[in-house]
């Protein structure tokens, strides 16, 4: 969901639905190092994504949705609620998507995902959804005690409508609120969650949160142990691809001018002409070894060429903004 201004500013300090995955442990689209930098006030707002599609259309198919919503349970008005405090803590908030008119017990969250979102969704009118969604709406209904259901909303592909039920989960609310005060309490001490450092936003939050030059560390215990661990990482990577040389070398020779050679499992290598066209460069042709592995039950076919593995449909994620 996209924020506005005065939840923007009603957020800062706080942590809302968006965040209780990542300060749970169970980090999807940020980490708790993240959510606790943010906080702190330390983390600039990532302006990368304000022009993505994904975060657009996700915006635009907010309000797509609850109008949807609305036609297919006539009778049923929706509003836009402000952002709501938690009544004993004062630094957990949420910002819900929308609420029913007249029945306080009901709430929705609305997500639009692509055809080819990794996200666990399950079947359409149960409570199957990603663990993210689930931490986010029992926070959400952590801070408003009224609510004893999450009806969420799902785009899938751009042109059908799924709809979840989540109830309300007292024990694992109860949970996510321990988590979450302890998560606080720490930030006070100045105790900050080690860092997901194999986490893929985990980069780009180290970008935007240490944007000045200045200063000088010096040749620190930890810091050399780190520098060398990166070294033999570098070492064994360099390694590696060199091995994975050697190999397909092997496998080319071995194979000499034939065509395709099979394996057990139906992995198969193909040789085969590929001719470019000629536009800046010269024209040229070469010969193109690629290893091919069989279908699974519902991927698709993989095809390596040159040891870089290329899966053919789209994995790219899409989804609203949270």
């Amino acid at each position: 969901m996209a924020l506005t201004p005065a939840q923007l500013v009603a957020r800062t300090g706080r942590i809302g639905g968006s965040d209780a995955a990542a300060v749970c442990g169970q980090p999807a689209h940020n980490t708790a190092y993240e959510v606790a930098l943010r906080i702190r006030g330390e983390l600039p707002p990532n302006t990368a994504l304000d022009d993505k599609d994904f975060i657009l259309f996700g915006d635009e198919m907010e309000g797509v949705l609850a109008r949807v919503y609305e036609k297919k349970h006539p009778g049923v008005v929706l509003e836009i609620p402000d952002t709501v405090v938690h009544p004993k803590h004062p630094f957990i908030a949420a910002n819900i998507d929308r609420r029913v008119k007249g029945n306080p017990k009901l709430a929705l969250e609305m997500k639009n995902t692509g055809l080819h979102v990794q996200d666990t969704w399950g079947r359409a009118l149960t409570d199957e959804v990603p663990t993210r969604v689930l931490m986010q709406v029992q926070h959400c209904m952590m801070v408003c005690p009224e609510i004893e259901d999450f009806a969420v909303i799902r785009c899938y592909g751009g042109n059908t409508f799924l709809e979840y039920t989540v109830p309300r989960h007292p024990g694992l609310i109860e949970s996510i609120e321990q988590i979450e005060v302890e998560f606080w309490e720490n930030l006070q001490k100045g105790i900050l969650p080690e860092p997901d450092w194999e986490h893929g936003s985990t980069k780009g939050t180290m970008k935007r949160a240490f944007q000045k030059i200045q200063g000088v560390i010096e040749a620190r215990e930890d810091l050399i142990h780190w520098t060398r661990c990166w070294e033999e990482a570098t070492a064994a990577r360099l390694q590696a691809e060199k091995l994975e040389v050697a190999l397909k070398n092997r496998i080319v020779q071995m194979m000499g001018n034939t065509e395709i050679a099979l394996l057990p499992d139906g992995t198969k290598w193909v040789r085969k002409l590929v001719t470019r066209k000629g536009f800046v460069v010269e024209p040229s042709s070469y010969i193109e070894t690629r290893r091919i592995k069989p279908r699974g039950k519902k991927g698709a076919q993989a095809d390596e060429s040159d040891g870089n593995s290329i899966a053919l449909t789209d994995q790219r994620q899409g989804g609203n903004a949270e």
